[in-house]
C-alpha cells in the first residue's frame, strides 16, 4: 500500500477547508430551517412561489413597504394558448410558454430570458418552487419534473401513471400532488421518494396545507384533512357541494367555497381547522368560481363582477368593489391593495381598508390564471401572448 505524506501546511489547509464547510453548512442549516418554522407566517413572505403564493393559499405578500403604482416594468412574449399562472421568485418569473411544450425562466429584474426547457408534452399547471433552489414541473407526458432555478438542468422526474390535476403544493421537502382520477400523492422532492399515495379515488382540488395537514376538495362535494406524514384521514366533512376553488389556511381555519348545485348563489365556509366544525357560512348572490384571498384579519372574494371583504371572525362584510365585466382571476392581496383582472383585460387595484379603487391599467386581452407577485413587481399572464409585470 502506498505511504501519503501529509504536511503540516497541507493539513492547516485541509482543516481550515473544513471548519469553512461546515460554517457554511450550518449556516444553510439556519436558513433552512429559520424558513421552515417561518412559512406559515404569509404577511413575512415576499414572493409568489406557488399557486395562490404560498402553501397555505392565502393568496397574499408582505408587508413589503414598496406600494405597486401600475408602472409597466416590462413585457414578455410567451406565445398563444398559455393555460397556466406564471409563479415567481425574487429573481425569476417561471411561466409555460409557446404552447405550453416550453418552460421559461424570466428574469424578474429585465424581463430577459435566463434559460428555457424544452419538452415533448405540454405543462398543463402551474409549477411550484422549493426553498432549496427547485422548481417542480408538471407535464401531460405524465411526469412531474424537478429542475434546478439557477441551472435549468433536470434533477429527477417522477412518473406518475396519470395527468397531474392541479398545480403542487410544496411545504418543506414535502411535494404534494392530486391525480386527474382522484388519487392524493406525497413525494420527497429532495429524493424523488414516493411517501404514500391516498387509498381513495376523491381528490379534487389543489392541495393546501396546515402546519401538519393537507386539506383537499373532494369529487363528492367534501372537505378532508389529511395527515401530511402517513396520509390518513384526520376528518371529512359531509358533502357541501362541488369544488370550485382551493381552501386556504389562515390562524388554525380553513376557507373553503363551493356553489349550489343550482349555481344561483355561492357559500363561503369558514371550518376549525382541528375538528372541522363549521364556524360561520356566508352567503352570495351568485357562484364564487375563485380562490379567496386572506390578510390581516380580512377575507377578500370573488363574486361574478364584484370583489366583496369580509372580516376573518365573523364573516362581516366591510366593502364590495364592482367591475363593469366578470373578474377571472383569484384576487392577490399586496401590502393595502388588492389586484383583481376582469374578463375584459384590466387590472384593478383596490385599497383593502376602504375599497376604493386606486389604478387600473388595461392589458392586451384576458387574463390567464391569477396575478402573481415577487420583489416590488405584479405579474400577469394575458391571452394577447404577452406576460406583463408592473411595479
Amino acid at each position: 500500500m502506498k505511504r501519503i505524506v501529509i504536511s503540516t501546511e497541507e493539513l492547516e489547509t485541509i482543516r481550515k477547508g473544513a471548519l469553512n464547510e461546515i460554517d457554511r453548512l450550518t449556516s444553510k442549516l439556519r436558513d433552512t430551517m429559520n424558513s421552515y418554522f417561518l412559512r406559515f407566517k404569509t404577511e413575512d413572505v415576499h414572493t409568489w412561489s406557488m399557486y395562490r403564493g404560498n402553501p397555505a393559499h392565502t393568496g397574499t405578500a408582505g408587508p413589503t413597504h414598496d406600494m405597486i403604482e401600475g408602472k409597466l416594468k416590462f413585457s414578455y412574449r410567451v406565445g398563444p394558448n398559455i393555460k397556466t399562472s406564471p409563479i415567481v421568485t425574487p429573481q425569476h418569473i417561471f411561466t409555460a410558454a409557446n404552447g405550453g411544450n416550453e418552460f421559461h425562466c424570466i428574469s424578474l429584474e429585465s424581463g430577459e430570458l435566463v434559460w428555457k426547457s424544452v419538452f415533448d408534452s405540454r405543462v398543463t399547471s402551474p409549477a411550484a418552487t422549493s426553498w432549496d433552489g427547485f422548481v417542480f414541473v408538471p407535464c401531460d407526458d405524465q411526469q412531474l419534473y424537478s429542475i434546478g432555478i439557477e441551472s435549468g438542468l433536470i434533477r429527477w422526474k417522477f412518473h406518475m401513471d396519470d395527468i397531474v390535476l392541479n398545480t403542487p403544493c410544496v411545504d418543506g421537502t414535502n411535494v404534494f400532488l392530486t391525480s386527474r382520477e382522484g388519487y392524493l400523492i406525497a413525494l420527497d422532492g429532495s429524493h424523488c421518494q414516493l411517501k404514500w399515495i391516498s387509498p381513495w379515488e376523491s381528490a379534487f382540488s389543489e392541495p393546501s396545507a396546515g402546519e401538519v395537514n393537507i386539506f383537499i376538495g373532494t369529487y363528492d362535494g367534501c372537505l378532508m384533512s389529511v395527515w401530511q406524514g402517513s396520509g390518513d384521514i384526520k376528518w371529512k366533512t359531509k358533502s357541501l357541494g362541488k369544488a370550485t376553488s382551493s381552501a386556504a389556511y389562515y390562524d388554525k381555519r380553513v376557507f373553503y367555497s363551493l356553489p349550489e348545485s343550482d349555481k344561483s348563489r355561492g357559500y363561503l365556509y369558514a371550518l376549525d381547522a382541528q375538528s372541522a366544525k363549521i364556524l360561520w357560512r356566508y352567503e352570495t348572490i351568485a357562484s364564487i368560481t375563485c380562490s379567496s384571498a386572506i390578510a390581516k384579519d380580512c377575507i377578500y372574494i370573488v363574486v361574478q363582477n364584484y370583489l366583496e371583504s369580509l372580516t376573518v371572525a365573523d364573516a362581516q362584510k366591510r366593502w364590495r368593489f364592482g367591475t363593469e365585466t366578470p373578474i377571472r382571476s383569484c384576487p392577490t392581496v399586496i401590502d393595502d391593495a388588492v389586484f383583481i383582472v376582469t374578463k375584459a383585460g384590466v387590472v384593478h387595484a383596490v385599497d383593502v381598508n376602504t375599497g376604493k379603487e386606486i389604478w387600473n391599467k388595461e392589458l392586451g386581452g384576458g387574463v390567464v390564471g391569477s396575478s402573481a407577485y415577487g420583489n416590488g413587481a405584479l405579474v400577469v399572464s394575458c391571452e394577447d401572448g404577452l406576460l406583463y409585470a408592473f411595479c
